[in-house]
């Protein structure tokens, strides 16, 4: 990447610590190179307990963090209550990611439509 032998559109980074969002913001917005940083809290969902999550995410965002929910692999089956949870996740403007493959692939298909 840093000799222009690859162009990545977008490159994720996943940090710990003890940081304010706004210090990060401005660590990774000062390279000459990036154009865009979107920092997100990243809530790890580890069991298909959807109210749980719902309610986590929703304290999250009442203290200002923005949301990335992570699906750990073999946890999203798509019923009812996953798909409530999905919609409403979506609805709220928070990220659905995964790192496993199939999961990502049926995350980033997941899009709100407005019915008639």
């Amino acid at each position: 990447m840093l000799n222009g032998q690859v162009v990545p559109n977008a490159i994720i980074a996943v940090i710990e610590g003890d940081i304010e969002d706004q210090d990060l913001y401005e660590c990774i917005a000062g390279y000459p190179d990036v154009t865009d940083v979107d920092v997100r809290y990243m809530v790890e969902v580890r069991e298909p307990d959807w109210v749980r999550y719902k309610e986590y995410g929703c304290i999250l965002e009442s203290k200002g963090k923005r949301i990335v929910l992570d699906f750990m692999s073999g946890i999203l089956k798509l019923d009812g209550g996953a798909l409530r949870f999905l919609g409403e996740a979506l609805r709220r403007g928070w990220l659905l990611y995964s790192n496993d493959d199939l999961t990502f692939r049926v995350l980033s298909r997941i899009t709100l439509k407005q019915v008639a």
